[in-house]
């Protein structure tokens, strides 16, 4: 300070740099808190709107999607992905039938699984409407996500049993035994139960580790079909089975 010499200022600065070396640790754990949470909000934002999907499907009942018998008409549908100069989509119109098998089919960039994602309903068309026998989608995207069987190009497994994992989300004592069967069969993994010595309680591992890509796709299959989907989804499931 004005009128004292360095000397006297030192003993001074001494205190306030060990002051600082002592604060510093729990800054840095501030810092830390702060950034955490600023990288984990996004998915806060993605769970708290989950959990609106649900509350508003519970109380709409008059957009519910209970079965799908008609057709799934996209109309004039477009999207683009924040911050991209041009459309993954442009003005798409088609008509899938109920009971019908479609397939899409192009090279990478096409937009193919853009429009799965739209049709899932988990991306909102930038302009356009999907209509399931009349309704929007839009109207309860939760009640029409509840009809569909969906099936990834990369299955997720836990580290549990072949019947845990094909009944996935449901509570031990609420699967359906006949329903399991049912989707071993068509999934055509029987003869791999069958063959093990702890049958359907055998353990996967985690990812499944313990078992095959193609007998992982089958499992993906199975899980679909358990839950007897309306409308059936597959992103390239059968990619690592034989014909």
């Amino acid at each position: 300070t004005e009128g004292k010499d360095v000397a006297s200022m030192i003993p001074s600065l001494g205190v306030f740099a060990m002051a600082a070396f002592r604060i510093m640790p729990s800054i840095n754990k501030i810092i830390g808190g702060f950034q955490a949470l600023r990288f984990n909000l996004p998915m806060l934002d993605k769970l708290h709107a989950e959990k609106s999907l649900f509350q508003s499907s519970a109380t709409d009942n008059n957009n519910q999607f209970t079965n799908f018998k008609d057709k799934i008409k996209i109309s004039n549908l477009e999207y683009v992905y924040p911050g991209a100069k041009y459309n993954a989509l442009f003005g798409l119109n088609l008509i899938i039938p109920a009971g019908r098998s479609v397939g899409f089919i192009g090279p990478s960039g096409a937009g193919k699984t853009t429009l799965i994602d739209l049709i899932l309903g988990l991306l909102k068309p930038t302009r356009g409407n999907i209509f399931v026998d009349g309704k929007d989608i839009a109207s309860n995207t939760r009640e029409w996500q509840n009809i569909i069987g969906y099936i990834p190009q990369d299955i997720y497994l836990i580290d549990d049993t072949l019947r845990n994992n094909i009944a996935l989300g449901m509570a031990e004592d609420e699967i359906n035994d006949n329903w399991i069967d049912n989707a071993v069969d068509k999934s055509e993994l029987r003869d791999f139960v069958e063959n093990l010595p702890d049958k359907l309680n055998t353990i996967v591992g985690e990812l499944g580790v313990k078992i095959s890509g193609g007998q992982r796709q089958r499992l993906g299959i199975a899980r679909a079909l358990y839950h007897r989907p309306s409308v059936l989804v597959l992103d390239e499931a059968t990619s690592s089975l034989d014909n």
